[in-house]
């Protein structure tokens, strides 16, 4: 049992560290939660629109709905996972073991293979990330090269046009930066 909470906690910093975020796939408490939480927020806002969405009522919510599919895989691949393990376990017994490690060993030499070739534009996109976490945090940004990365960042994580227009209206915001100003001005 030692082993197997080891390898779960493993299993988790390296999905955290690999994708950048709080997801977790050992335990799904929180991911339940956040499901609950995205649909409850959807949910009321639809209602409070009289049950009529248009396609840019839609739009507005784009990060619930990217969570809630993200929550909901989540979910089902824990439910299937944990049923073809049991499986595997009344055949193989703790054999069957070897399964998921092999899939992780491969999958982290994957991924190491993938941070050498990608180096470069992995810290290109860090710095981006640092210049971006400096900005929601009302920190100085830097030089107008930073900006400039930072915007690009910007419009490449929201796919550019009206979502990208959206987030740095949302930077702005919490920033407190005027509307004229540029995301790092």
């Amino acid at each position: 049992p030692e082993m197997l909470a080891a390898a779960m906690g493993l299993q988790n910093a390296m999905i955290s560290s690999w994708s950048g975020n709080a997801v977790r796939t050992t335990h799904m408490t929180g991911t339940a939660t956040d499901m609950g939480s995205a649909l409850g927020r959807m949910c009321a806002r639809y209602c409070m629109k009289g049950f009529n969405y248009t396609d840019e009522d839609w739009d507005l919510h784009i990060v619930d709905r990217q969570k809630f599919v993200l929550m909901t895989c989540l979910l089902v691949s824990f439910i299937v996972g944990g049923d073809i393990g049991a499986r595997g376990y009344r055949s193989f017994g703790v054999h069957s073991l070897f399964i998921p490690a092999s899939l992780t060993i491969i999958l982290g030499i994957g991924h190491m293979i993938y941070s050498m070739v990608n180096k470069e534009e992995m810290a290109q996109e860090k710095k981006a990330e640092e210049i971006f976490a400096r900005q929601l945090s009302g920190q100085d940004a830097g030089e107008d090269a930073d900006d400039a990365a930072a915007e690009q960042f910007i419009r490449q994580i929201s796919g550019g046009g009206a979502k990208a227009d959206r987030v740095e209206q949302f930077v702005r915001q919490i920033s407190g930066k005027p509307a004229d100003a540029g995301i790092g001005g």
